[in-house]
């Protein structure tokens, strides 16, 4: 008894030696990322698709805001935040909420301080007052004879005075440090000069009167510390007034 097998070809499978396969097979093998198929004569392939971008994720602090979308790759400290979207694959840029919401901008240091004041009246028969945010002053009373007429009680420029003699004393105490000589007591009384001027009133100038004692420390060191700070005091670069300086070292 014989036994006939019987083969099947598939169709297409036969094909002479040396024929080369067709073109949708070869373009099948091929990376469909990188090398889209034919699809007929004169048709367009299909545009490629965008990968994704890879990178180490950037950790993000506790208090980051949910909102704000994950970051890839580093940042250097202050610049904006370069972000993915990884539903469009588009790269934008949003700065900090929690930074947005403090008023400052990311990676910089920013602290603001308020007061309010309210006026009622015209300028010589008004009176106001003048209150400070940390409650230090509430409804200070202030009036045009306070100001102009030297009447008792505050006024906006003996404000400025209090401002300045506190700053000049503290950026003293720390030219002193760096330098290696922290004093033990830094007193500055601050006199502004409120005068008239073509135009109207102006602050002309303004007047530190400072003493300190500082263990071990030259007069020379001293000196260069005490101009050192009267230039780099936050509010000596506010004030648009001549500023002079007389520091005693104290023995």
């Amino acid at each position: 008894m014989s036994v006939c097998t019987r083969i099947v070809r598939r169709p297409g499978c036969a094909r002479a030696r040396g024929a080369k396969p067709p073109e949708l097979r070869r373009n099948a093998a091929r990376t469909p990322l990188d090398h889209p198929v034919v699809q007929g004569a004169g048709a367009k392939p299909p545009e490629p698709r965008l990968r994704r971008r890879a990178g180490p994720v950037t950790l993000l602090p506790a208090n980051h805001s949910i909102y704000s979308p994950v970051r890839f790759g580093s940042r250097a400290p202050g610049a904006p935040h370069d972000t993915i979207d990884q539903s469009t694959n588009r790269r934008r840029t949003r700065p900090a909420r929690a930074a947005r919401a403090a008023g400052g901008q990311p990676g910089g240091n920013l602290m603001q301080s308020k007061a309010s004041a309210v006026w009622k009246g015209d300028l010589k028969g008004g009176n106001g007052t003048i209150s400070a945010g940390s409650g230090v002053l509430s409804d200070a009373a202030y009036t045009f004879a306070t100001r102009f007429e030297g009447s008792a009680g505050t006024n906006p420029e003996e404000l400025v005075a209090a401002a300045h003699a506190g700053c000049f004393s503290m950026a003293l105490s720390h030219q002193l440090a760096q330098g290696g000589n922290a004093p033990d007591r830094v007193s500055t009384t601050a006199t502004v000069t409120l005068e008239q001027v073509e135009g109207g009133f102006a602050v002309t100038k303004i007047h530190l009167e400072c003493s300190a004692k500082v263990p071990g420390i030259s007069q020379a060191a001293f000196d260069e510390a005490a101009n050192g700070a009267k230039t780099g005091c936050p509010i000596s670069k506010l004030m648009n007034a001549a500023i002079s300086l007389r520091a005693v070292l104290e023995s």
